[in-house]
């Protein structure tokens, strides 16, 4: 049994309840504090505004067609026939692949794909 007043013991037992929490704590471990009453899949608008500025640049392009087996590979980019090195608004045409465009853009390098939708197989022929 422990020795001394009631209220020493009290303040102990709170020094040690304290410490407990303190060493417990996701602060302390370098965790972030999350808010129990935000709904699943919440982001906070900073972060969501950044992720909106980054993908609008590869959202804004759309490629229809790509042809590379041409002596100067070309694609079909928002309607607009482009080839290596030519310019769409403020981004650059780096590179055309089989089913990828790759455009840079205030450094930044991003591919847009061609839509599977828009894939056409060559046929058999007729027989």
């Amino acid at each position: 049994m422990m020795r001394g007043s009631v209220s020493e013991r009290l303040r102990f037992g709170l020094w040690l309840l304290g410490l407990g929490m303190a060493l417990n704590s996701p602060a302390e471990v370098g965790g972030a504090l999350v808010d129990p009453t935000r709904p699943p899949g919440y982001v906070e608008p900073a972060v969501a505004a950044r992720i909106a500025a980054e993908s609008s640049a590869v959202q804004a392009w759309s490629v229809s067609m790509i042809r590379v087996g041409a002596e100067r590979p070309f694609a079909i980019v928002n309607g607009e026939l482009v080839h290596v090195g030519d310019r769409l608004g403020q981004a650059r045409v780096v590179r055309i692949g089989a089913r990828t465009v790759q455009l840079e853009r205030n450094g930044a390098r991003f591919r847009i794909a061609i839509s599977v939708a828009d894939v056409k197989k060559k046929t058999g022929g007729r027989k």
